[in-house]
């Protein structure tokens, strides 16, 4: 019997023939109590019986449950959208289950009155093998003319198999069918969502969009070949939510006929219609574009503003109308805006006044920015996400900044006035969108003919240039920049829109050709040390061109330097670190870039500067700071915590430097003796008066650097206390210290000498004989004896030690506790113990000094009432210096010439006069000598005993008695 069918069937199909119940569905016994659907296949495989063929009719009782179907009702034609036209139904051949059971298992088919709706959670999985047969053959469209559909096409792709036909695909004569699988999962707005964020750029405009059950169905044109691609690109898979959902397509499913339905005509029909009806609260010319896709006219045409083919339509639309030179106002509430780079066509609407973007999908404000042609003065942008984001002040301002003729925004008139300087607020740049493939330059090309049109080429372009660097992870951003930095040298290279990935990093730089260009005479490669790998370099030309309101870093200099001058003093500390350069890197290492920035500075506020703080910027050297001349009222220079490593690095400080206040703490640099570093310095600022806060005009200094005090308010208190005592002590008043001690305070003295180290034994008894070892001392009596107890003891002990000479500037001072009422002050330091006979050698000592004073009530100070402190405890700790203590003492010890500069004549006088007594010379010779010896009078008296030995002062110089 089922082979009787077959043959049947097969003749049928021969002969050109039909059976009546070829277009039918019939009910033949469900198993599980719905009716099943039995279709024709013409795919089956027919059963040959025999050579000749002969007609067979159908087995008698199918005929019979046919008919009893029939009868009741149960079977019926199935529709479609339009059920009304009976050429609009899903002709299904008849089928035998036996012959196509596998293939009609994954046949979705349109539901059946009385069939059980399949299990949603069971149909996750996507129909392998799609049967195209199962859809419509015809489509009947609202607006054109009536699709036919040839669902027997070969080129059929799904998921994994997306190597498709490309000149079908393109043939300008081909609908091309897709089916969305969904699964019964999702609508068809969530459908076409997925599809335009996938596609949001390349044309694309589905037609004749169908639902069902369990997949949608829409056509394309070759005008769609754009976004056809995308979709392979993608393995034909959207995604939904969480969910992909898989594709099947079917190129060449049908032939392009006249009058069928072209979406940009329909487009052009109801813009026309719009701008005859254009009307806003009775004001003429008012484009409403609020549920532009909702127009009758595209019920067979999906449109969606998330495309920007579909809206750049639209304006092409508009401004072809005869009418748009009177458009005053255009409304795009709730059409799923996410940018506004498209909106550059509306400066061809002279008279356009008023932008209605409210309840769409912006995220930043930033994409105002292509507005800023536009003379604008109503603009309504609330229920955007960037509002909500931004507090309503700084929203408005920043929207001023990029629309100056705007007056009202989102019904509240604007009163901020805008700033002069051009440009988005600190970090607001926007995006930079490639949208070119540029000109690709590699390490690998023929750099002879690369160079020979460069230049020509590149040298006056105004698009942003692609730099990528290979480094394998090898090297960090910085180290990147800073080799590409000193290969351009004195060229300027700003990176922009910097990125790092795992092997490679790349940037974009505008009007930067002169760097661009010594990066290809070095053929893309920069070399490195022994134990350092390579960089290459891949460069891309003319990738985007380039826009108002993207990073222009000369911009955002000038502005940084107007805005950060302060009460005279400009603050570029930490530049690098600003968000006004969030998408630039700047790296002052480069003296490149420390030079440009400095030379901005001078040309807008060198008349006014008298400081600048350089501070936190990774300097390396001061090359770059030639342009520090050209500030005229410079006193102030602050270099703090930088990478300047030796003095030598000063040398591009433009000479004379009046600058005479100088802070240099926090470099490499600062690691050396006091005496050196206050020298050096002296060297680059001859004017030096303060060297990080302190004062370096006299010997006794004390600077910050080496110390450590506990508050603030201490180091006043701490400074006029050192200077004092110490004055005191080294001088021949040293009974006004009695003054300085409390009635009940204490002073004891610890030596910890090593004889073996020191040929000066007596003199180091001076003070053994004083100390309290009590370790080393075998009589603890006189450890008893050598607390000294009162000012009179005190100051009788401190007599009674050798003459002294403190070094100052070997000085280290911590002060870790200061109240009210009690200090503890520790120094230490080295000091010159005086030869008691002329001939006698310096002997230096190294010593530690703890002071513990307390408040004794208030005072006459410099200024008025004051607290007075005295001294409770006084320990004093001596020991050897060291070898490199020595010499340091010795290079760092205030030497007599230099004291000498300034002394007075009447202390010159009062040389002279004992100079006269110790060697009988007369005025003139003793003037001689002190002068040859700079007024060191030891020296002086070295020199003459020297030359009095060899027999070469005269008789004549002797005075005569």
């Amino acid at each position: 019997m089922f082979g009787g069918f077959n043959q049947q069937q097969n003749f049928n199909a021969q002969k050109g023939h039909t059976s009546n119940a070829s277009n039918l569905v019939a009910v033949v016994g469900g198993s599980a109590g719905a009716p099943i659907a039995i279709a024709n296949n013409p795919n089956s495989v027919p059963a040959a019986v025999g050579k000749k063929k002969r007609k067979y009719r159908l087995p008698k009782k199918v005929r019979q449950k046919l008919k009893q179907a029939k009868i009741a009702g149960t079977v019926r034609p199935v529709e479609q959208n339009m059920p009304q036209n009976p050429a609009n139904r899903v002709n299904l051949p008849f089928e035998h289950p036996n012959v196509s059971r596998n293939l009609n298992q994954n046949v979705p088919s349109p539901m059946l009155e009385g069939q059980m709706k399949p299990n949603l959670l069971q149909q996750e999985r996507i129909p392998v093998n799609f049967n195209f047969i199962a859809l419509p053959k015809v489509i009947h469209m609202n607006v054109g003319t009536t699709i036919y559909l040839d669902t027997f096409s070969k080129k059929i792709y799904e998921p994994g198999k997306t190597d498709f036909d490309r000149q079908l695909m393109k043939s300008c004569d081909s609908w091309h069918q897709f089916v969305i699988h969904h699964n019964g999962k999702f609508t068809k707005k969530e459908i076409l969502a997925a599809l335009f964020t996938l596609i949001p750029r390349d044309e694309i405009f589905p037609i004749g969009y169908r639902q069902y059950d369990l997949h949608d169905v829409f056509l394309l044109t070759s005008s769609d070949s754009a976004g056809i691609e995308t979709l392979f690109k993608n393995n034909l898979k959207l995604q939904i939510r969480d969910t992909e959902v898989c594709i099947s397509v079917q190129l060449g499913a049908a032939k392009i006929c006249h009058g069928q339905v072209h979406p940009k005509a329909q487009i052009i029909l109801v813009c026309s219609e719009l701008l005859q009806n254009a009307t806003l609260h009775g004001s003429n010319y008012c484009v409403n574009l609020e549920g532009f896709e909702k127009n009758p006219a595209f019920s067979e045409v999906c449109i969606s503003f998330a495309n920007k083919t579909h809206l750049v339509t639209v304006f092409k639309a508009l401004i072809d109308h005869e009418q748009s030179k009177f458009i005053k106002g255009m409304k795009f509430v709730n059409c799923g805006l996410r940018n506004l780079d498209s909106f550059r066509y509306l400066e061809r609407f002279p008279k356009l006044e008023y932008l209605d973007l409210r309840n769409n999908h912006l995220e930043s404000f930033i994409e105002l920015k292509h507005l800023e042609k536009l003379n604008l003065t109503h603009l309504d942008v609330a229920g955007n996400p960037f509002v909500e984001k931004d507090e309503i002040t700084m929203l408005q301002e920043r929207i001023k900044r990029m629309l100056p003729t705007l007056k009202i925004l989102d019904g509240l008139e604007l009163l901020i006035r805008p700033k002069l300087e051009p440009g988005l607020l600190p970090g607001d740049d926007m995006t930079l969108d490639i949208m070119l493939d540029g000109d690709q330059i590699t390490a690998n090309d023929d750099f002879n003919a690369v160079n020979a049109v460069f230049k020509q080429r590149y040298r006056n372009s105004s698009y942003w240039h692609r730099v990528t660097v290979f480094h394998q992870g090898q090297y960090s951003k910085k180290q990147v920049v800073s080799k590409l930095l000193a290969l351009v040298e004195n060229n300027d290279l700003w990176p922009c829109y910097y990125s790092t990935m795992e092997t490679y990093d790349e940037f974009y730089v505008h009007n930067n050709f002169e760097a661009l260009e010594i990066l290809v005479r070095n053929k893309l490669f920069i070399k490195s040390t022994m134990n350092e790998a390579p960089l290459q370099l891949m460069l891309t030309m003319n990738v985007s061109p380039y826009k108002i309101g993207q990073v222009d870093v000369l911009e955002k200099i000038q502005r940084t330097c107007l805005e950060s001058l302060n009460n005279k003093i400009l603050n570029l500390s930490g530049l690098a670190d600003r968000e006004i350069f969030s998408n630039v890197v700047i790296d002052m290492s480069s003296p490149r870039v420390v030079s440009q920035i400095i030379l901005f500075a001078s040309r807008k506020v060198s008349t006014h500067c008298t400081g600048i703080n350089l501070s936190n910027n990774g300097i390396t050297s001061c090359a770059g700071m030639f342009p520090l001349c050209w500030f005229p009222k410079l006193e102030y220079l602050n270099l703090r915590n930088n990478q300047i490593e030796t003095f030598e690095r000063l040398c591009g400080i433009p000479q004379p430097c009046k600058v005479s206040q100088v802070i240099l703490e926090g470099n490499p640099l600062c690691n050396c003796s006091l005496f050196a570093y206050i020298k050096n310095a002296k060297q680059y600022f001859p004017e030096l008066k303060t060297l990080d806060g302190a004062s370096v005009t006299s010997d006794r200094i004390l600077l910050g650097r080496q110390n450590y005090l506990c508050k603030p308010e201490a180091y006043s208190f701490v400074e006029a206390f050192v200077q004092h005592y110490f004055t005191l002590y080294d001088s021949n008043q040293k009974d006004l210290l009695k003054e300085l001690y409390l009635d009940k305070a204490i002073f004891t003295l610890s030596c910890n000498f090593d004889v073996n180290r020191s040929k000066e034994v007596s003199r180091m008894s001076k003070y053994t004989s004083k100390a309290r070892n009590i370790i080393r001392l075998v009589n603890l009596d006189q450890s008893m004896r050598n607390v000294f107890v009162g000012p009179d003891e005190i100051i009788k002990t401190i007599i009674d030690l050798h003459s002294t000479e403190h070094n100052f500037l070997t000085f280290c001072i911590d002060c870790p506790i200061h109240t009210k009422n009690f200090s503890v002050i520790t120094v230490d330091g080295i000091f010159k113990d005086k030869p008691m006979q002329f001939l006698e050698d310096e002997f230096f000592i190294h010593f530690t000094r703890t002071f513990t004073l307390r408040s004794c009530g208030n005072g006459m100070g410099v200024c008025g009432v004051s607290q007075q402190f005295k001294i409770q405890n006084d320990l004093l700790l001596v020991r050897n210096v060291s070898t490199l203590e020595k010499i340091s003492a010795v290079e760092e010890m205030p030497r007599d010439d230099e004291m000498n500069e300034e002394m007075k004549e009447s202390e010159k006088e009062n040389l002279i006069v004992v100079f006269q007594k110790m060697t009988s010379l007369n005025r003139k010779w003793c003037t001689r000598f002190l002068e040859d010896a700079n007024w060191n009078f030891k020296l002086g008296l070295t020199l003459f005993v020297k030359l009095l030995e060899d027999s070469k002062i005269p008789e004549n110089a002797f005075v005569k008695f």
